[in-house]
């Protein structure tokens, strides 16, 4: 079975060498960031490794549209708090937000297959930073937010579905010593929202 690793190992990292190349040459199968994650992976460290984050959402709108719906609900939270207080200054609060899954629909899948066998079918997330609340300049009139957030993933890099075919040929290089598990993680630069 070594050798059969050995050799197994070998295509995948040619494969992958082969996804990294400018979309011109490949017609339309541009992978980097899957290609980057399964090098890594072969490349048997199991040291973390740093995801671009700010493509992931610009790659999966669903993702940057779920992260701007979670941006207006911490702002209105932070207006219904500074309400309650009565407060006529404004007020900031900071952010440090649960970890969520989100979860890749087929159709993004298909639209994004890069990030789709980067990351797999589902990743964590959750927002760090600040909302600051400023009370109706005029009595009556309405409360703003300015919400100020970094989007930070994990992942575990694995291949846990020992049923898919693909899968059991990974595991088998990870539990030969041809390749790792590993954490992949990263961080956006600042959003704004504003509402």
């Amino acid at each position: 079975m070594m050798p059969g690793m050995t050799l197994a190992h070998l295509q995948l990292w040619n494969a992958a060498d082969l996804t990294e190349l400018p979309p011109a040459a490949l017609v339309g199968y541009h992978t980097p960031h899957a290609a980057r994650n399964i090098k890594h992976f072969l490349g048997n460290t199991g040291r973390p490794l740093d995801q671009d984050v700010d493509q992931l959402l610009v790659d999966l709108p669903s993702f940057a549209e779920k992260v701007a719906k979670g941006q207006d609900d911490l702002g209105r939270l932070a207006v219904k708090r500074a309400q309650r207080v009565g407060s006529t200054q404004p007020i900031t609060f900071p952010v440090n937000t649960k970890w969520k899954s989100f979860n890749s629909s087929r159709d993004e899948a298909r639209s994004s297959p890069d990030w789709y066998n980067a990351l797999g079918s589902s990743f964590t997330y959750n927002q760090t930073g600040q909302v600051t609340v400023r009370p109706p300049v005029q009595v009556g009139g309405p409360w703003r937010y300015d919400v100020s957030t970094r989007v930070n993933l994990r992942d575990p890099y694995d291949f846990d579905d020992r049923n898919k075919i693909d899968h059991k040929l990974m595991i088998g290089l990870h539990q030969w010593g041809f390749a790792r598990d590993f954490l992949a993680y990263g961080a956006s630069d600042r959003l704004r929202r504003t509402g």
